[in-house]
């Protein structure tokens, strides 16, 4: 077998992350990523997932049929949170390498049995939180591994975000994608954990409705709402005509609907392993400043990084600031490292991403980002709902995690089982 060999790659899913996955692996591998096959229900979104591409994977209605009539090295489930599931299922049997697209699920029985799932599947499985793998993310860690900081104490990290498209699709209720802090949080959550080197164990969570929801119809859309002057409006409305039981999968549904009950404005405070402890906050209608920007504090100084920019600087996407307490030569007191994206979402993770998930599928790597450290960071979630709703903090171990998964829960990033 050649050294970089042509692998055959399967994609559950050929919407937004889909279609991305396709191109941005397939330039990172040089081609040697050949996506050849796509289950995608909906005509619309294969067809954008083509021309994004640039090619015309076979497109099958079912994900059997394309197991059944494909040769395929790998899979990608990429498909709406509350499927993922449902296709794990199917793709038992083929026991393929797997990308798996994150949140796990979007509910706590369905994140727990995508964990039982992959506990009995045969092959790797790694899962998709991509900014692991953004060099601006990895230098911050080798800055903390080689003791720059001291010992790590605490981490404050903050997320500002316009974000009412996220209001206008599957994401807006809790049944579609299970609340920001499973679908978008976990991105964050996970970072800290990593960078950190600690687990979450306990959480105390505050969690508001404060901009969207209202008394709108449930099937209002975007395209025939009569109200032009909504500062929400999405300029082109994009329909469904996928056939899919409960969940509405057109993109501008309204914002201000009686259905939405995902929180837009959260934060939680959390204890962690190894005298670790930490904020992560973030708000979903500040208009006009996207924010992202992470604080690590340790025993002799802090570690800053700005994911976002408030100035424009040239060739400077985003920067990581070391402030020591004290100047220990040859290091100096303050430390600045620069980092440009490429124009890439995600901080320029997704080529290493996808080179790491051609290693796996060769069996030249293992998972870095595993099944068991996402379902870590999704029980925070999870538990800070239940915190915000109860008024009290919650053990994650003891209140959230069902029995038979607290060896999975307590050895996540780097725990013991």
């Amino acid at each position: 077998m050649s050294s970089n060999p042509e692998l055959k790659i399967g994609i559950i899913g050929f919407g937004e992350m889909g279609k991305r996955h396709a191109l941005e692996y397939h330039h990172a591998t040089h081609g040697k990523m050949d996506f050849a096959a796509v289950v995608e229900p909906e005509d619309s979104r294969y067809e954008e997932g083509c021309e994004w591409y640039g090619r015309r994977p076979r497109r099958y209605v079912g994900i059997k049929e394309m197991l059944d009539r494909e040769t395929l090295d790998g899979l990608i489930i990429a498909s709406p949170n509350c499927f993922h599931h449902e296709n794990l299922k199917v793709c038992m049997a083929a026991n393929l390498p797997m990308l798996l697209e994150k949140p796990l699920e979007s509910s706590l029985d369905k994140i727990c049995e995508i964990v039982r799932l992959t506990r009995t599947y045969k092959a790797p499985i790694m899962v998709d939180h991509v900014m692991r793998y953004a060099p601006i993310i990895r230098k911050a860690k080798a800055i903390i591994a080689d003791g720059s900081i001291g010992k790590v104490c605490s981490f404050n990290f903050v997320q500002y975000h316009g974000g009412g498209a996220l209001f206008t699709t599957y994401r807006r209720t809790m049944a579609g994608g299970g609340g920001q802090l499973i679908e978008k949080a976990t991105h964050d959550l996970d970072v800290a954990f990593y960078l950190c080197g600690a687990a979450p164990r306990k959480v105390t969570g505050i969690c508001r409705l404060q901009k969207f929801g209202g008394d709108k119809p449930e099937t209002l859309t975007c395209s025939n709402c009569d109200d032009f002057k909504c500062a929400n409006r999405l300029s082109v409305g994009k329909s469904s005509n996928a056939a899919v039981k409960d969940i509405d999968l057109s993109h501008d549904l309204c914002a201000f609907s009686k259905v939405v009950d995902v929180y837009d404005n959260e934060m939680c405070m959390l204890e962690c392993s190894n005298n670790v402890f930490g904020v992560y906050s973030h708000c979903f209608f500040v208009n006009n400043h996207f924010s992202r920007r992470y604080e690590i504090i340790g025993t002799e100084g802090i570690l800053y990084i700005e994911l976002s920019m408030r100035e424009k600087l040239y060739n400077c996407d985003g920067r990581i600031t070391v402030a020591r307490h004290t100047p220990v030569l040859p290091l100096p007191g303050i430390e600045e490292y620069k980092f440009n994206y490429e124009g890439r979402i995600h901080y320029n993770g997704g080529p290493f991403a996808g080179r790491h998930f051609y290693d796996m599928i060769q069996g030249k790597a293992e998972p870095f980002t595993t099944v068991e450290d996402a379902f870590a960071a999704e029980m925070v979630g999870i538990a800070a709902m239940k915190s915000s709703e109860e008024h009290r903090q919650v053990d994650i171990g003891q209140e959230i995690v069902p029995k038979d998964l607290l060896t999975v829960f307590n050895g996540a990033y780097g725990g013991n089982p």
